[in-house]
C-alpha cells in the first residue's frame, strides 16, 4: 500500500515563503530544499531555537537507534538533515564511528557549527564500508524505482553482516493489525480514492501553498522493494507512530 503525501509547512516555515514554484504533482527538487534551508538557517541558529515537540520525536528516534546499534560499530547516517538525531547518538555512543551524509550542499556549515565531533561527508567518494546504514524519514521522497536503484548503490557500502535500518512515519490503517478486516479494507479503499483525487481538489481550490511531498508506504511494500534489491527483512517493530525495519544483504 502506498499513499501520496502533501505538505505546506515544515519547521514552521510555510512553503509559500520560498522563492520557488510549488507543485501538486512533482516532488521537491534540489532547488526547493536549497530555498527552504536558506530560510531555515536565518530562522534557526542552533538546536535550542527549534520546536521542542520536533526534538522530542527525534530523541525517540535516537533511542531506537541506540538500542539497535551494537558496540564499536561503523555507522552511516544517510540523509542526516540538520543532524539532531546524530548529535544525541554521538553524545551517548562514544564507541561508534559515525559518518553523516546529506544531499543539500547548504547544510554542511550549519551542521558542523552544531556538531563539532561528528564527521560530515559532503561527497559520496568519501564513503567507506559500514556495519550499519540508517535512514530516518528519507525513503518517502523516492519513487519505487529510485529506491531500487538507491539500494543497489549503497549495497556495496554495507559489510556482509551489516544492517540497514529505516525509520518512517506510519498510518495505523496501513499497519495496525488490531483493526477489523472489513474496516481496514474500507479505509484502504477510501485512501486509494483520496490518493487520486486530492491533487485535483487542491488544484481546483487554487491551493498554491501545498507541495507534493512523497509517499507513505506499508511494511509489506518496503519489504518487497528491499527484496528486489537483494535484501531480507530481519526485524520489524512499531514504536508509537514510527515503523522501524531492519534489513540484511542476501548472500
Amino acid at each position: 500500500m502506498k499513499t501520496k503525501l502533501y505538505e505546506k509547512i515544515w519547521h514552521n516555515i510555510s512553503f509559500d515563503q520560498l522563492n520557488k514554484k510549488l507543485s501538486l504533482f512533482k516532488k521537491p527538487d534540489q532547488e526547493f530544499y536549497n530555498e527552504f534551508y536558506k530560510k531555515f538557517f536565518i530562522k534557526f541558529k542552533n538546536y535550542n531555537d527549534i520546536d521542542n515537540l520536533w526534538k522530542i520525536k527525534k530523541k525517540e528516534v535516537a533511542e531506537i537507534l541506540n538500542k539497535k546499534i551494537e558496540k564499536n560499530s561503523s555507522v552511516l547516517s544517510y540523509g542526516c538533515g540538520i543532524g539532531y538525531v546524530e548529535s544525541i547518538l554521538e553524545d551517548r555512543r562514544k564507541d561508534i564511528v559515525l559518518d553523516c551524509f546529506d544531499f543539500s550542499n547548504l547544510i554542511e556549515e550549519w551542521f558542523k557549527n552544531n556538531n563539532k565531533n561528528i564527521n560530515f561527508i559532503s561527497s559520496k567518494n568519501s564513503f567507506r564500508n559500514y556495519d550499519y546504514i540508517y535512514m530516518v524519514e528519507l525513503l518517502y521522497a523516492y519513487e519505487d524505482k529510485e529506491i531500487y536503484e538507491f539500494l543497489l548503490e549503497i549495497k556495496n557500502l554495507l559489510n556482509n553482516n551489516g544492517e540497514i535500518i529505516i525509520i518512517n512515519n506510519i498510518d495505523e490503517t496501513i499497519n495496525n493489525k488490531s483493526f477489523f478486516i472489513k474496516k481496514l479494507k474500507k479505509n484502504l479503499i477510501i485512501k486509494k480514492i483520496l490518493n487520486v483525487i486530492r491533487p485535483f481538489y487542491y488544484f481546483l481550490l487554487r491551493k498554491k501553498n501545498i507541495q507534493f511531498w512523497g509517499f507513505q508506504r506499508s511494511k509489506s511494500l518496503y519489504d518487497k522493494l528491499f527484496k528486489s534489491s537483494g535484501f531480507r527483512n530481519t526485524d520489524t517493530s512499531i514504536y508509537k507512530d514510527l515503523l522501524v525495519q531492519t534489513y540484511k544483504k542476501i548472500l
